[in-house]
């Protein structure tokens, strides 16, 4: 694109497949629309346009494009994005990034979120259908299968997935009557698929991923999720998921009416539930890894691939400190400039299995 093409695109303003950015101090809200754009017909973000519209440009150093580079890496699955640096008369640049049509790898994500396109606005895109309960006006929002339920029994499959199976996987199905989600691995010892109505002992295959769920809240109580999963499904008037050992996997299927628009909408919501599931799991056996040998905060936390300070030291740095799974080499001074911190002998054990885990 030269430099009159440029010109005539930004004079005909932001629309449903354009958008205009000053800087990239604003690279964030640039990704989440270039990811609307891949998830429709395509289209083109613009970075060095004032908000009226007037190209100014920036500065482009190797810093800049190592944030770029590093923002695209964000997309799941890769992004087919193009772009281009055009040079204005003041040697300042204009940066502009060309997204096509998603096609067959539909819906893309950015940061675990999917985004979307209206009108001249990008918003995050809906997890939820409309209905209107009988004898209500009022519009009520809401999944075809309660999300508590549905996020339970997602991480419940990550989390007792057999990892010593090369082969195996988690899948998830989605039918006009139904949604099957199946883990490879069959029930631990003891367990059965009547027993899992009841209380019930938890065997955790995995320990490292299920402390590392417990850890950040997101798994309260071992061994009752599945009695909430068929509790909310009464709630919601759905009959109870059935639950069953077949072809050595664990399937769940959730009984209920879907159609074609819910289908999209339940494919996205449990594609971004798995990548934030598997995404902590790995995130927490990277931190243990980079452990190995003394590390600082911000090692611990670029091993992790974490951005935010604050929400790795609450989410992922406390919390296996508190589990004893790290420690700090200066525990008497733990705000010390020359903290460092290093796994523990139970952190190395949790480690190995689940590396142990991984070759099978």
């Amino acid at each position: 694109m030269n430099r009159s093409q440029l010109q005539k695109l930004t004079a005909k303003g932001e629309g449903p497949h354009v958008e205009f950015k000053q800087s990239t101090a604003e690279l964030t809200g640039a990704m989440q629309a270039l990811c609307a754009f891949l998830n429709a017909k395509g289209g083109t973000v613009v970075i060095g346009v004032s908000p009226k519209g007037k190209l100014v440009g920036q500065q482009v150093s190797d810093d800049t494009q190592q944030k770029i580079a590093a923002a695209l890496e964000r997309f799941e699955p890769p992004a087919p994005v193009r772009i281009e640096y055009v040079t204005l008369p003041n040697k300042q640049e204009v940066i502009v990034f060309h997204a096509d049509s998603g096609g067959d790898s539909l819906p893309f994500t950015f940061e675990c979120r999917p985004f979307e396109r209206v009108g001249t606005t990008t918003r995050r895109m809906p997890q939820l259908r409309a209905y209107f309960p009988e004898r209500k006006i009022e519009r009520e929002d809401r999944l075809a299968i309660p999300p508590a339920a549905l996020r339970e029994i997602l991480l419940n499959a990550v989390i007792h997935r057999d990892y010593s199976d090369p082969g195996g996987y988690v899948a998830i199905a989605v039918f006009d009557d139904r949604v099957e989600i199946r883990s490879i691995g069959k029930f631990p010892g003891g367990i059965t698929a009547e027993s899992l109505a009841a209380p019930h002992l938890s065997r955790l295959r995995n320990p490292l991923i299920a402390e590392a769920f417990h850890r950040t809240g997101a798994i309260e109580i071992w061994g009752r999720g599945t009695n909430r999963v068929i509790a909310e499904c009464r709630r919601y008037g759905l009959r109870e998921p059935d639950f069953r050992e077949e072809g050595g996997a664990v399937v769940v299927t959730f009984w209920a009416e879907i159609g074609a628009t819910a289908q999209v909408t339940m494919q996205v919501t449990m594609q971004v539930t798995m990548q934030v599931a598997m995404q902590v799991a790995m995130q927490v056996e990277a931190v243990l890894d980079a452990a190995q040998t003394p590390a600082t905060r911000a090692q611990l936390q670029q091993a992790a691939k974490m951005a935010n300070r604050d929400h790795f030291r609450k989410a992922y740095l406390r919390p296996l400190l508190e589990a004893g799974w790290l420690e700090m080499v200066i525990p008497d001074k733990p705000q010390s400039r020359l903290q460092r911190y290093r796994i523990t002998s139970a952190g190395r054990e949790a480690l190995q299995k689940k590396k142990g885990g991984h070759k099978g």
